[in-house]
């Protein structure tokens, strides 16, 4: 296949796009990040990109960033959002039509040139805009969208706002895929999708990005659970802040491990340490007796629920326990469930009991050790291959 890798490059990005070369097909990558240029770089001999957003054209998609977050935030008074929205159309009308324009025009070339036989587009609804243009331009090249997180609202306010404007894109693309179960059930309530296929595919990491080798347990030397967080240590943002529950956890004599941050300060039970590359991570992480899953939440919202987000799925790459919450990440909890590979608890006393149950702790490291190769991207390749083919075929 000659595919156009349509998204912004991160991790999963790196994991994917060698594994399709490796397997013989032809990638070209549109990169609709307006931050991070040439973050592909750290896959071998691949340049094959393009950076849509450089120069001028890095404004509109700034501006369309901004009103997005306008709109969906549920967060933000409606006069605020109304006199941002309105101030933003100004700024946005001397240049937003060319520049769109200019954008469309390579996207149409990218395809034309390089023989495009599916468009393959990754995450929420980040690629929504450049998905819409595809659309309306009529190019008659399939669609094959990996959603991973949706919705991305935090809300049912943010919800009723979003799904008016992905109505067109999820009804018209021709393939969508899923991370869970739920999502698909939540997206197909929202959505009339007679139109296109379907599949249920949990995203994976590359098996790069796996433990070669295991360290000796931290409690096997003091014999107190040791637990590792690593979510991101920017708590800036509202539900990424989750100092609470770690100073919780840690009243409880449980050993929490996380990367250094602002706001983070150590203690007998809390160790910040340096952050380091992804592919050193997982072996890093085989010292502990568990990976934790933690947002700042109190309540259960569709995006969690629905969503497997990338600090549980790089925890299966350690190959040790996961853990969280019960009843917030449904779509998380069934995996550990299906694979008995970790717990979600109720309160941090039920945290404690079971970390310190030595019967149910052993079971379930001996099992995330023996599944956690299951997971990798190669070994589960070929169904996301079979789709792609398949949605070329029913086009």
């Amino acid at each position: 296949m000659n595919i156009l890798y349509l998204g912004k490059m991160g991790s999963l990005a790196d994991s994917e796009i060698p594994v399709f070369l490796e397997r013989g097909h032809r990638v070209t990558v549109l990169n609709i990040d307006d931050k991070y240029f040439g973050h592909v770089s750290t896959i071998p001999e691949f340049n094959n990109i393009i950076n849509l957003y450089r120069h001028e054209h890095r404004r509109w998609r700034t501006i369309e960033c901004i009103w997005g977050f306008a709109f969906y935030s549920n967060q933000i008074p409606i006069d605020t959002i109304r006199k941002l929205s309105t101030n933003i159309s100004r700024l946005a009308l001397n240049f937003v039509h060319t520049n769109k324009k200019n954008i469309r025009e390579t996207i149409k070339k990218a395809i034309k040139d390089n023989n495009i036989d599916v468009v393959y587009s990754l995450w929420g609804r980040t690629p929504f805009p450049e998905i819409k243009m595809i659309l309306k331009e009529n190019i008659n090249v399939p669609i094959v969208h990996n959603l991973h997180t949706y919705p991305l609202a935090k809300g049912a306010f943010g919800d009723r706002r979003a799904n008016p404007l992905h109505k067109e894109i999820f009804e018209r693309i021709d393939g969508r895929i899923h991370a869970s179960r739920n999502m698909y059930e939540y997206i197909k309530k929202k959505f009339n999708l007679k139109y296109g296929l379907d599949a249920v595919l949990m995203p994976c990491f590359s098996e790069k990005y796996f433990c070669k080798k295991r360290s000796e347990l931290l409690s096997d030397i003091d014999s107190e659970p040791h637990i590792i967080s690593i979510g991101t240590t920017n708590f800036s943002k509202k539900f990424d802040d989750v100092r609470k529950f770690i100073q919780e956890i840690a009243k409880e004599k449980i050993h929490f491990h996380l990367a250094k941050g602002e706001g983070i300060k150590e203690g007998k039970y809390v160790h910040p340490f340096e952050p380091m590359e992804l592919l050193r991570l997982a072996e890093f992480m085989t010292q502990f007796d568990a990976c934790i899953v933690l947002y700042n939440v109190i309540k259960k919202y569709d995006r969690f629920s629905n969503g497997l987000p990338c600090r549980f799925l790089f925890a299966l790459t350690a190959g040790i326990p996961i853990i969280m919450p019960e009843n917030y990440f449904d779509a998380c909890e069934e995996i550990i469930k299906k694979y008995d590979i970790g717990f979600a608890y109720n309160d941090v006393k039920d945290l404690k009991a079971k970390l310190y149950d030595e019967e149910l702790m052993g079971r379930l490291k001996n099992n995330a050790i023996k599944m956690h190769r299951k997971f990798t991207l190669e070994n589960n390749f070929h169904k996301l291959e079979k789709f792609m083919i398949d949605v070329i075929e029913h086009k």
